[in-house]
């Protein structure tokens, strides 16, 4: 059974939700708002990660938005970050 850890948990929920509202913009709304602060998005996303792994299913976290072009909007941080601030035991 996979578990996942975070390191330096208040820089990677900072970079998450950079990442997460950068993609935000670009894809569902640019009204300019950030609207993901805190560490509840990250630790939705993880738990999610988490279970798909050992479920062996992939993973589309869906945002609960609609994309500009009509999909639901989904969300994957960036590799870099995944190295950075994660680890699976």
């Amino acid at each position: 059974m996979t578990q996942i850890k975070v390191k330096n948990i208040g820089e990677a929920v900072t970079e998450f939700n950079r990442e997460l509202n950068y993609y935000y913009s670009r894809k569902v709304s640019d009204d300019g708002d950030n609207i993901y602060f805190g560490d509840g998005a990250m630790l939705c996303y993880l738990g999610e990660l988490e279970e798909a792994m050992n479920e062996g299913t992939d993973l589309a976290w869906e945002l609960g938005y609609i994309e500009e072009t009509g999909r639901p909007a989904s969300f994957e941080p960036s590799e870099s970050w995944a190295k950075k601030y994660l680890s699976f035991e």
